[in-house]
């Protein structure tokens, strides 16, 4: 197999159709993106921005109801902790009251 000869005119005249094929293909592909780019992509751009939007409010939404009963529930923790802040100053005040006595 590598006993074989290469043509190298042969070689070279395949290389060239090969990469040319290449460069036709991106010039291709660059035409084809600019056409969609100014005819659908101002459509396509439109619809996900709206969609997004939609995404959003609904975050939005369910976050919003996420921080209400996490807020909600600190407070009852802190309204919690309030009588067993206020107990010890009251009974402290008592035994200074009585000490008075």
């Amino acid at each position: 197999m590598l006993n074989q000869s290469i043509n190298p005119v042969r070689f070279a005249d395949s290389a060239l159709s090969a990469s040319r094929q290449v460069w036709l293909a991106g010039l291709g592909a660059a035409i084809v993106t600019r056409d969609w780019a100014r005819n659908d992509a101002g459509h396509v751009f439109r619809a996900l921005v709206k969609e997004g939007s939609t995404v959003e409010t609904r975050a939005k939404r369910v976050l919003g109801r996420q921080i209400d009963l996490s807020l909600a529930a600190i407070r009852g923790a802190v309204e919690k902790m309030k009588p067993a802040k206020q107990a010890p100053a009251k009974a402290r005040k008592t035994r200074r009251a009585s000490r008075k006595a």
